[in-house]
């Protein structure tokens, strides 16, 4: 394989592996949906919210940003 070839496999390489990790995500955000409503959102504490929203969905966007630039 040529220095090119390899290159494009790299890149598809990449878009397949964020589009894999996008799908695990949903998958695992819509089987813990009603526990996140039920045990997050229904109390007060902005701070842990905030820091569940930072930890939960910053990493998402970055793959998603990542994937759709490709």
């Amino acid at each position: 394989m040529g220095y090119v070839e390899t290159l494009l496999f790299q890149y598809k390489a990449c878009q397949y592996t964020a589009i894999a990790a996008i799908t695990v995500w949903v998958y695992d955000y819509l089987l813990t949906i009603a526990d996140e409503f039920e045990l997050l959102w229904s109390r007060n504490g902005i701070l842990v919210k905030g820091l569940y929203l930072v930890g939960r969905y910053l990493p998402v966007v970055g793959t998603t940003i990542f994937a759709g630039s490709q």
